[in-house]
């Protein structure tokens, strides 16, 4: 699956309704699979908060109106560093040693400025 955002490596889709999930996996993911499976299961175990959260940028504006926008990235920002923090202490608890997501993120942008970056298929052991 290829996502809007190029660092995006899953997602999680929950239909509370039937208390089911569906996990998708990006076609040029920058993690292994079992980081992005964890990191969006943590996603599921933070459902109501971040339902919460959104229900709140809802009643701040209109949809795309700055304050909305404004709202939306503001819990995007403290939702994300907590999952992707969560989901690394669980792997590292079982012995699993990745690399900070902000470090592949650095480093894809360095190389993105000096016109270096090119999309390839991840190595065999990133899943």
């Amino acid at each position: 699956m290829k996502f809007k955002r190029p660092f995006q490596s899953g997602d999680i889709k929950v239909d509370p309704v039937h208390k089911t999930a569906l996990l998708l996996l990006s076609d040029t993911p920058f993690r292994n699979k079992e980081e992005t499976i964890v990191h969006e299961l943590v996603h599921v175990v933070l459902w109501p908060l971040d339902m919460a959260a959104m229900d709140l940028v809802e009643a701040v504006g209109p949809d795309g109106s700055p304050a909305r926008e404004f709202a939306r990235s503001a819990v995007f920002r403290a939702l994300e560093p907590v999952a992707e923090q969560l989901a690394a202490a669980l792997l590292r608890a079982q012995g699993h040693r990745g690399v900070p997501v902000w470090t592949v993120l650095e480093q894809e942008a360095t190389e993105r400025a000096d016109g270096s970056f090119s999309v390839v298929d991840p190595p065999s052991d990133l899943g």
